[in-house]
């Protein structure tokens, strides 16, 4: 029985309590939502509190799930009640490890701050949120109806005095009223664009807003006539932010009055950005920075107190010509992304990232040399730069796993230092045109994709590759013949050869 399982946490409830608990499971309709949330909330508790529970479902049968849910949410504490709404309202479907570090820093200056990961536990415990196998968080629509209607309560005629705001409507009310020096109350503005509307935002707007820490601006939608946010007089102010996602911000830079001493998640993908802001901010709690898409950004700003950093995304920034040197302080980075910067012509040299694990280059048309930023990277993907040359030194990389390389058409042949990399698995060389001799790698390779290069002979020792499981040689013009020693490839299933340009790929499993 499933309200069994979560109110005695056994198949069956006891003898004792067997009766109310059909009984409760009666006045719920069976819905299966609400028999997880009222014996999580029964749980442990007195045949009294039982009773009483029951009681307020029999009040009003057409309402029974609905009390079922709303009397779960009030036997909360305030903490968890707070982190309960701003899961269901801002965070349904996000990662449960960065959302916990958002809402860790909503109460400072003399507050302890929250400890929102174990009041997302108690939360699961009592079903009224689930955690997926990825870590992310959901919350069933009823539940998330349920948290909304708790924001507006009392405050229908108000939208500036509820906490968190996400209708249009009420965001437009709010940036256009005249509420003389009213204060606005609300912590969290998230706003899905609807097609065809225009948001008018003053200067100064934000200044009323003091206790702002969320601001999410976003389009979903695809095609279709778009919408946009107008700021004629530019921006003057933000207020301390932990959470700042603004697609296509239209202006040249983020304002100057913006303290980002709490910030942790700065998002401006797709913005017309030339730089974010002068001199040096405090970021100390900055975990991810996002800005894909910004085509007009010329410069990174300066990061050197980013040290808590750990994703930076600059895909398709086409303007910007090289990194900032301060990347060497960002001693927690793990993922480096510059996929597309056509004009990026060089890296930071010498310098050793220690917990950088990815680093994206792909489509960066204009950089000519291989970077050497942390020696544990594990996947580095160079396909269609104008890199000329593989150091020998590419050896001191001995957690490198993947490498991609592919359609770099000014590739000269692989040092062969580089069978000393041990933990190399994956090695992409397609479509490099220069590439005349077949790479010497290690003995722990699994993937080899060699498409349209100009290879003309395989080696004997390609039956050493034991764990080879995947060789990719099709448009080779000049490959020759194929060893006999591949026959020792127990692991090999795919084999693609194209020998002449009439004849179709060939997919040749292997069969023991």
């Amino acid at each position: 029985m499933l309200f069994s399982k979560h109110a005695f946490k056994q198949p069956r409830p006891p003898k004792d309590s067997a009766e109310l608990s059909i009984d409760i499971v009666k006045q719920l309709d069976g819905l299966p939502l609400a028999i997880r949330v009222a014996g999580a909330a029964l749980y442990r508790r007195d045949i009294a509190d039982w009773e009483y529970y029951l009681d307020l479902l029999r009040t009003n049968v057409n309402s029974s799930v609905s009390k079922a849910l709303r009397e779960s949410f009030e036997a909360l504490n305030n903490q968890e009640k707070l982190i309960f709404l701003y899961v269901a309202c801002c965070f349904n479907g996000k990662h449960m490890h960065g959302v916990s570090r958002v809402l860790d820093l909503f109460t400072v200056s003399g507050h302890m701050p929250f400890r929102s990961t174990l009041c997302i536990k108690t939360l699961k415990e009592k079903c009224l949120i689930s955690i997926s196998t990825t870590k992310r968080l959901w919350v069933h629509d009823l539940l998330q109806d349920m948290a909304r209607s708790i924001i507006c309560e009392g405050k229908e005629e108000n939208p500036w005095k509820r906490k968190i705001l996400w209708n249009f409507m009420d965001i437009n009310n709010v940036f256009c009223e005249n509420m003389g020096s009213e204060a606005v109350e609300v912590e969290s503005l998230l706003l899905d664009m609807p097609k065809g509307k225009e948001l008018c935002i003053s200067p100064a707007i934000f200044e009323r807003m003091y206790n702002l820490k969320l601001l999410k601006f976003y389009n979903n939608s695809t095609g279709g006539e778009s919408s946009k946010i107008c700021m004629p007089g530019g921006l003057v102010y933000l207020p301390m932010l932990r959470y700042l996602h603004w697609q296509a911000y239209s202006l040249k830079s983020l304002p100057s009055r913006f303290c980002t001493t709490y910030l942790v998640e700065l998002n401006l993908p797709n913005s017309s950005v030339e730089t974010l802001w002068n001199g040096t901010q405090d970021l100390g709690n900055l975990r991810r920075m996002n800005l894909r898409g910004c085509r007009r950004l010329l410069e990174v700003p300066n990061l050197s107190k980013a040290t808590s950093l750990e994703k930076l995304n600059l895909d398709n920034c086409e303007s910007l010509v090289d990194l900032t040197d301060s990347v060497r302080h960002l001693n927690n980075l793990g993922v480096l992304e510059l996929s597309g910067c056509k004009k990026l012509k060089n890296l930071p040299n010498n310098i050793n990232l220690r917990l950088l694990r990815t680093l994206h280059l792909e489509g960066c048309s204009s950089l000519e040399d291989f970077p050497f930023l942390s020696e544990n990277v594990e996947k580095i993907s160079l396909d269609e730069t104008a890199i000329e040359e593989i150091p020998a030194s590419i050896e001191r990389l001995s957690e490198l796993k993947t490498l991609h390389l592919s359609g770099c058409k000014k590739l000269k042949n692989l040092p062969r230092t580089i069978r000393n990399i041990d933990s190399l698995k994956t090695l992409w060389l397609s479509n490099c045109p220069n590439i005349t001799l077949f790479p010497e790698v290690g003995d722990n390779i699994e993937s080899l994709a060699l498409k349209g290069t100009a290879i003309e002979e395989v080696p004997a020792t390609i039956g050493d590759k034991s764990r080879l499981c995947y060789l990719n040689m099709s448009g080779c013009q000049r490959l020759k013949n194929l060893p006999p020693t591949l026959k020792n490839l127990t692991h090999l299933k795919f084999l693609l050869l194209r020998v002449a340009p009439i004849s179709q790929s060939v997919l040749r499993p292997r069969v023991d």
